[in-house]
């Protein structure tokens, strides 16, 4: 339509960000506007796929098939937070397989959240290799990184995150420094990183990371 086409973007924008300002948790108006006109559409993704959580199951297939049918809903994303709380073993399986492949889909994170068993904190090592992989993946892009119920993680990793400014590491504990594989040229230069894994671990990882 003429008149659509010739309404600025920018301004469609703004509007579509106070109305998400002031929606409810269901998105009901944002639902509404982007049913009302597909010049709306883009902004509303933006917020309806800003933020997306797998590690549930279900929740793969589900992003799988909506992406299957509109593949850039992945380039909105920008917070992404994964729980890895299957009982796992070091095998791949068809709920790791899921996973890592909706993981991958992803080009645009910022800020990710990887979260262990609460109940019990998770090896590193015994996530799925295609899962670790997937995590790798988007390590380079991420600005923000939150690290939750995991032992025996290996630091040497991080090294992967040119761009991280942020860290969080909650219960990570018996932390396995290894430095022997991935030597950084540098340190990453975060404005901001809080721990709670021990005096040794905050040691090793002193090697890795200065503050801005």
């Amino acid at each position: 339509m003429a008149g659509e086409q010739s309404f600025p973007l920018d301004v469609v924008d703004i509007i579509i960000d106070l109305v998400a300002d002031m929606d409810d948790a269901s998105h009901t108006s944002l639902k509404a506007c982007a049913l009302a006109s597909s010049l709306f559409l883009h902004s509303c993704r933006r917020h309806f796929f800003c933020s997306v959580t797998l590690g549930y199951g279900f929740h793969e297939l589900k992003f799988l098939e909506v992406l299957g049918s509109s593949p850039g809903i992945a380039n909105y994303v920008r917070k992404l937070k994964v729980a890895v709380n299957y009982n796992y073993d070091s095998r791949e399986n068809k709920a790791s397989l899921i996973l890592a492949s909706a993981i991958k889909e992803f080009r645009r994170v910022q800020h990710l959240e990887i979260k262990g068993h609460m109940g019990r904190s998770e090896s590193w090592d015994t996530i799925p290799r295609c899962l670790q992989e997937a995590f790798f993946h988007l390590f380079p892009m991420i600005g923000s990184l939150q690290l939750s119920f995991f032992h025996q993680f290996r630091f040497s990793v991080l090294t992967r995150c040119v761009n991280l400014r942020c860290l969080q590491l909650y219960a990570v504990s018996e932390p396995v420094l290894d430095l022997t594989s991935v030597l950084p040229t540098r340190s990453i230069v975060l404005d901001e990183y809080s721990m709670s894994i021990g005096t040794a671990g905050a040691k090793s990882l002193d090697s890795i990371l200065t503050l801005a």
